[in-house]
């Protein structure tokens, strides 16, 4: 009986740990503004290019790695005050180590260059890009967590944490790009595209950022 009621208890604690150290994460930042850089160029091949700036304060004193939540896009490069810092990107997580131990007090931009092909769920959400148009819903129905912001921008990937958000979308000049907020700007560019800027100054969860 004892025997059993140890190797319950053992059960119990290891489910505790495992659960803490995959929100941990999470709950290690409070992320303030995502300014989203993307181009939609190359609408054929389906794939998207760019960075995304994510301004944050520390939630512990002593922290040095940063983890966001990113699936299925390729990370090219983290900077961080125009110095670039070492990382590791997992199959869901990407690790940003800053070399420096960041405290409360410090209010921080790192910015994530990356490319490829934004994934969807396989049965419903995510991100699809066609010849034509490219969407995306914030959930994925068979992704755990659900919410699937982090298939196209690094970000902390839950309900709770709530940002501000600008989006710089660089497109064809045959299309429009459309996100949550108010549009500031389109502006042509010399090479036939258009950069549009949406500006949200409400804060929401990654759940409800999106593109159209």
């Amino acid at each position: 009986m004892i025997r059993i009621f140890l190797i319950i208890s053992l059960l119990v604690l290891y489910n505790i740990v495992i659960l803490s150290q995959e929100r941990n994460h999470r709950d290690s930042i409070d992320v303030l503004n995502y300014t989203i850089n993307l181009d939609f160029t190359d609408m054929l091949l389906k794939q998207i290019k760019g960075n995304t700036e994510i301004r944050f304060v520390p939630l512990f004193d002593h922290t040095s790695i940063i983890k966001f939540d990113f699936e299925g896009l390729s990370t090219d490069e983290v900077k961080m005050n125009g110095k670039s810092l070492k990382f590791i990107q997992t199959p869901n997580i990407l690790s940003i180590h800053t070399e420096l131990e960041l405290t409360t007090n410090d209010t921080i931009t790192l910015s994530v260059v990356y490319h490829g092909t934004p994934k969807h769920d396989k049965y419903w959400g995510g991100f699809f890009i066609d010849k034509n148009f490219a969407y995306n819903y914030g959930v994925g129905m068979e992704a755990s967590p659900p919410n699937y912001g982090r298939v196209w921008y690094p970000c902390i990937d839950n309900f709770t944490d709530r940002a501000y958000y600008d989006y710089y979308i660089k497109t064809d000049k045959n299309y429009k790009a459309a996100c949550p907020g108010i549009l500031q700007s389109s502006i042509s560019q010399d090479d036939g595209t258009i950069i549009y800027h949406w500006k949200l100054n409400q804060n929401i969860p990654s759940v409800m950022s999106i593109i159209n």
